[in-house]
């Protein structure tokens, strides 16, 4: 098992601070929106930044540095992110389905690209006293694949006038036992990285099965 004492937190203050929730007592010895100081990479034995398949260009920082890098990878799958660099892979790379709520589900969906990384991710939930479940290394993950389409069914209800959104949320919550109402669950997501997640999907399996509905992308566009 790999050190995992120095820990470094990118990502946006929402997912930082749902992170943390699940893990109050971990210290960390970089925390911010950004890619983290060069002066501290050398003694850093975690990276993990929950926002990285929106930041790109953070990637060769990472990959770069003698450590682990846990990462976001539901807009982007691991294998794809590592495409899209060109260059010796230094990180033992991980992935995390870290969207907005997901953090806060007893069980983390997680990714690997190498076999060998099953042991890695398990020690580090062990310490870290996790829950996960290892999915395929694919855009959207598991969890986002059922939930979005039904998000973005339910907006098509809205933009059809078949229901209004309240409706639509007190639907769901009565006849399936969903946690969350869709609409409302896509407002605390953020419509666009729901958006996004639905247009990466519709980019890798076609079918228009994924493929966001006017209203959504609207009500997207609009988004603080």
């Amino acid at each position: 098992m790999v050190d995992i004492v120095k820990v470094a937190l990118s990502g946006d203050e929402e997912r930082r601070k749902e992170f943390k929730s699940r893990l109050p007592e971990l210290d960390f010895i970089f925390e911010g929106e950004g890619t983290p100081p060069y002066e501290i990479a050398d003694d850093c034995h975690v990276f993990i930044d929950l926002n990285l398949d929106d930041n790109l260009q953070r990637l060769p920082y990472y990959l770069k540095q003698d450590a682990v890098l846990i990462a976001c990878s539901v807009k982007k799958s691991l294998r794809q992110l590592l495409d899209s660099y060109v260059g010796p892979v230094e990180a033992k790379v991980l992935g995390l389905n870290a969207l907005p709520t997901f953090l806060s589900r007893p069980v983390w969906e997680v990714a690997i690209v190498e076999n060998e990384s099953v042991e890695l991710w398990e020690g580090i939930a062990q310490k870290w006293g996790l829950d996960i479940e290892l999915v395929a290394d694919r855009v959207g993950m598991v969890t986002p694949r059922v939930i979005l389409p039904i998000i973005n069914e339910a907006f098509v209800m809205w933009q059809e006038g078949t229901a209004e959104p309240t409706d639509i949320d007190v639907a769901m919550k009565l006849g399936t036992n969903y946690p969350k109402g869709p609409v409302s669950w896509a407002n605390e997501i953020g419509l666009r990285n729901v958006v996004d997640v639905l247009d990466a999907l519709d980019k890798d399996l076609g079918g228009n099965r994924f493929r966001p509905c006017r209203l959504l992308k609207e009500k997207a566009l609009a988004e603080k």
